[in-house]
């Protein structure tokens, strides 16, 4: 069973393969998942402390400097989301 804070993970990971997504096409969940296996875990129970390591390593992959950028900063402004309602109210992990 998934806890309250693995299923926030999830959340903003699923945000930021949407995000890779603008910038990659639909090949981007895949990289993504090739990505987390990289670290040697899987999706369910990937740290969230390591997730901005995730979207620099994701966004090498993205040729084009400019989608690149866009991605960084579409991914880092989702992740800055997370970490404040992380922080501001821990009884929303589920929402």
């Amino acid at each position: 069973m998934n806890s309250p804070e693995n299923l926030q993970s999830l959340s903003i990971i699923d945000r930021i393969a949407r995000d890779l997504s603008v910038a990659m096409g639909p090949v981007a969940p895949y990289i993504l998942a090739e990505k987390i296996r990289k670290f040697g875990t899987e999706l369910q129970n990937f740290p969230a402390e390591r997730l901005s390591e995730l979207i620099e390593r994701s966004s090498l992959e993205i040729s084009d400097e400019n989608k690149r950028i866009s991605f960084q900063k579409m991914a880092l402004a989702d992740l800055d989301n997370y970490r404040s309602r992380i922080s501001s109210s821990p009884e929303e992990l589920g929402d």
